[in-house]
């Protein structure tokens, strides 16, 4: 993972860039070594890859090791859309406008969760005529309900695009 703000780098710099970089697979593990039963990671981050000189976009094939749930906002190899068009001013990713209202839906598991999201930016995106399929890679032994079935979550509703590399912020009310 890059910050989103990195400039690319001019031939023969990229390895400049792995100072600025963390690994996801690395990411999970540290937060699984902290003690974490059930990790529910969201990656908006399958961007245009500087370090792929000549090979794909997006991110690599990632490793996801048991009980880690992780949402993708774009299928391995695949680069994700920040907009629809070149009018587009929504400051939120194409990802984030379909996985925002979706958290906030009560009582989806996380395969709803990933479905529904799956649905609202594939339909953006062919609407737009362009393509983006968001993936998911589930290692929870169980269904997880999210948002407790409640309506009362709080999601920031304008993540600028400085921040799509993170997660939406969410705190159960």
């Amino acid at each position: 993972l890059l910050p989103v703000d990195l400039q690319n780098p001019e031939a023969g710099e990229e390895k400049f860039l792995i100072g600025d970089s963390i690994g996801a697979a690395a990411m999970l593990r540290k937060i699984q070594e902290k003690g974490a039963r059930a990790t529910f990671a969201v990656l908006d981050a399958s961007r245009i890859n500087p370090l792929s000189v000549g090979l794909e976009n997006g991110l690599d094939k990632l490793d996801v090791p048991s009980g880690v749930f992780v949402l993708f906002s774009a299928a391995h190899g695949k680069a994700a859309l920040n907009e629809l068009s070149g009018s587009d001013k929504n400051q939120n990713s194409v990802f984030m406008r379909s996985f925002i209202p979706a958290l906030k839906t009560p009582g989806l598991t996380q395969i709803e969760l990933a479905k529904k999201v799956q649905q609202g930016v594939s339909a953006a995106a062919a609407e737009a005529g362009q393509e983006q399929m968001p993936a998911y890679d589930d290692r929870f032994p169980d269904l997880i309900t999210l948002n407790g079935g409640s309506p009362e979550v709080m999601v920031e509703e304008k993540i600028p695009l400085g921040n799509a590399g993170a997660a939406a912020p969410a705190e159960a009310g």
